[in-house]
């Protein structure tokens, strides 16, 4: 037994070509092919995020979705975006604390 673990560890320490082939169901593909991009699945996952969060956004009453839209994506100041709104800067602070609470419970609600 502890033979064959020699002689497995010493075939995996041998260096193998990311183009040698290697049979994947009926075909034959090179092996650089088969190693996922994780690039391509980070960007993956990115862009599905930001689809799920459209998608919650768009469940909130307006009025907190475009609180939140100012805040967080236009990086206006809470003041700033009382102003714009013409409403107080409390309410602006409640609105975004309970607009995150929504996103919150939506987003772990769409993960399930």
């Amino acid at each position: 037994q502890e033979w064959r673990e020699l002689e497995l560890a010493q075939q995996n320490s041998l260096l193998l070509s990311l183009d040698a082939p290697v049979q994947v169901e009926e075909d034959s593909v090179a092996l650089g092919d088969t190693i996922p991009d994780q690039r391509y699945r980070s960007f993956q996952l990115a862009e599905e995020d930001r689809i799920r969060l459209q998608n919650a956004l768009a469940k909130l009453e307006e009025r907190t979705r475009q609180i939140l839209e100012f805040v967080f994506f236009y990086d206006l100041t809470q003041k700033e975006t009382a102003e714009r709104l013409g409403i107080s800067a409390v309410t602006v602070s409640r609105q975004v604390k309970k607009g995150l609470e929504r996103l919150a419970k939506l987003l772990s609600q769409d993960i399930f």
